[in-house]
């Protein structure tokens, strides 16, 4: 008798832990104009960050690093449900990093950057004026380059580890109860 409750003992531990395997639905970015490595000919009024859920802005900091690294200041982002809009000044040309963190629904920061270059034609003009040279803006932004950290899901394969280790002590325990009976 209970050879035969032995498959049926492991079989329920299986499904059970199976069962219990977390959704791994965290939010993410899941577009943005403009979109990562994008080369523009034209400068952008707006960036757009589309999110998989929607977003809170209450602490959130979206900063924007120019080719060489100088933070550029930026006007308050707005939020419409899953899309974050941000207005964006006149830019310099060169590879610019749109950094980003907001926090999602259920409470964890989704924090990364968008790259892209901005090759706008440089004006050319015609009269003698002599050129000007603007200093460079500045704001409390953070480093350019910062990546997702959002660590807020669990992993499935870690999931599946933990319930194989414990089948194992399962059938461990199920063969030395055989034994001991035996």
């Amino acid at each position: 008798m209970t050879v035969r409750l032995i498959p049926a003992v492991l079989s329920a531990l299986a499904l059970a832990l199976l069962g219990t395997a977390p959704a791994n639905a965290t939010t993410r970015l899941e577009s943005s104009d403009p979109a990562e490595g994008t080369t523009l000919v034209a400068a952008p009024a707006a960036a757009t960050l589309t999110f998989s859920e929607e977003v809170d802005l209450g602490s959130a900091s979206i900063t924007l690093a120019g080719p060489d690294a100088s933070p550029v200041t930026l006007a308050a982002p707005t939020a419409a449900g899953r899309v974050v809009t941000q207005p964006l000044p006149a830019l310099p040309n060169g590879t610019l990093t749109l950094n980003f963190k907001v926090l999602s629904v259920d409470g964890h920061e989704v924090i990364g950057a968008v790259k892209f270059t901005l090759n706008a034609p440089v004006p050319t003009t015609t009269t003698t004026v002599p050129p000007t040279t603007t200093a460079p803006l500045s704001s409390s932004v953070a480093p350019a380059g910062a990546q997702s950290t959002d660590s807020g899901g669990s992993s499935s394969l870690g999931w599946i580890l933990g319930g194989a280790a414990l089948l194992i002590v399962a059938a461990g325990v199920a063969v030395w109860l055989v034994r001991r009976k035996a």
